[in-house]
């Protein structure tokens, strides 16, 4: 269990580097845009981070599901045949 803490923290760690580095790309750019605004008067609107929208692989993030549902499945498995046992005993 204080592997999947750690690999989460560290998941955590790099989504907010990017998040830094994505936002000093839009600062930049801004800018940019400021530089070249007095120069040529056309503005060119920067799309702020929030409406790109990145691929997310499920499989990385999600990745205890799997283990989560088959645990589940084991023991509703096991239940079912502890029930059907004892309705046999009774």
């Amino acid at each position: 269990m204080a592997k999947s803490k750690k690999s989460r923290r560290v998941r955590r760690q790099e989504i907010e580097k990017q998040r830094q580095q994505g936002e000093s790309k839009v600062a930049v750019a801004t800018e940019v845009s400021k530089e070249t605004e007095s120069e040529s008067q056309v503005v060119k609107p920067v799309a702020p981070e929030s409406v790109q929208r990145k691929a997310v692989d499920f499989a990385k993030e999600y990745f205890y599901v799997y283990t989560d549902l088959r645990s589940m499945l084991i023991i509703a498995a096991v239940l079912l045949v502890v029930m059907i046992g004892a309705l046999y005993v009774i």
